[in-house]
């Protein structure tokens, strides 16, 4: 395994701001507009100061480099995870044509928020996917969270 200091996008970028959450690290995102509503049920079970703290976003820059950099040239990618609070469709569209048939299988996690989640699917099915998508398991249905999972026709 290697380790990559960057994010990932659909063109690479220099110094690219991210919200950074050291409280709740998972969280971290390029898109904290995506995470108003959680906040607010958040502030629904504890105190707004928890809230505040929990979400209190320390600004860190990172540059952002394509997926395709990082697809191998000598084989097949059996599983590809995708978890990126909000870019899940710039990641995507950073894969290369001539890339997509050598990804066997595909698991993206969306928050609908703007069509994200149609536009996941379409960009899938574009590159030659099978498409299900499904509520996440475990999270409240206002939440929006979803989990699509895309299989090589």
């Amino acid at each position: 395994m290697t380790l990559h200091e960057c994010a990932l996008g659909r063109q690479a970028e220099s110094a690219v701001l991210f919200s950074f959450y050291p409280l709740l690290p998972a969280n971290s995102t390029r898109h904290p507009e995506i995470k108003e509503l959680p906040k607010e049920q958040m502030a629904e079970k504890v105190d707004r100061k928890t809230v505040e703290q929990f979400y209190h976003a320390q600004p860190v820059s990172a540059s952002v480099e394509r997926l395709a950099a990082f697809v191998p040239d000598d084989r097949d990618v059996d599983l590809l995870k995708i978890d990126v609070e909000g870019a899940e469709a710039d990641v995507l569209l950073g894969v290369d044509d001539e890339q997509w048939p050598r990804i066997r299988r595909i698991v993206v996690e969306v928050v609908d928020l703007n069509e994200r989640l149609a536009t996941v699917c379409e960009v899938l099915r574009g590159a030659g996917f099978d498409v299900d998508a499904r509520r996440a398991p475990m999270t409240e249905e206002e939440n929006r969270y979803y989990m699509v999972h895309g299989v090589r026709r």
